[in-house]
């Protein structure tokens, strides 16, 4: 499974993600979507994806889509995501949230390039 393969990284951190969210009792809708385990949030605003796991806002459907570009670059770049993507993607909401809030969040190339891959406008 190329999840397991290819997309290891981001896949292990994706599951590490998901064990911690259920092992501190974070309040979620598990879900699938696509090719995806989906989880949407009921407390937090944020979203990630890593690996074939993608978590989002509950009700927030759009959020969920980019995520899903995000994944999309994971099955595509492979070992490369986490630094190519992951990275880059943090630090850009951190430094969005504090010195750029002016600018759309997804001018950021890694953040554009997920929306294209979702098919999000």
């Amino acid at each position: 499974m190329i999840h397991w393969g290819w997309c290891l990284p981001q896949s292990l951190c994706g599951l590490v993600w998901y064990l911690i969210t259920l092992i501190m009792g974070e309040d979620g809708d598990f879900t699938k979507y696509k090719n995806t385990n989906a989880t949407a949030y009921k407390s937090r605003k944020d979203g990630v994806s890593l690996g074939h796991y993608i978590f989002y806002p509950i009700g927030k459907l759009n959020m969920m889509r980019h995520e899903y570009g995000h994944y999309k670059q994971s099955l595509m770049l492979g070992p490369f995501y986490l630094l190519v993507i992951g990275i880059p993607s943090f630090c850009w909401s951190i430094y969005y949230k504090k010195v750029k809030p002016d600018v759309s969040y997804y001018s950021f190339y890694t953040e554009r390039w997920a929306n294209k891959l979702a098919g999000i406008k």
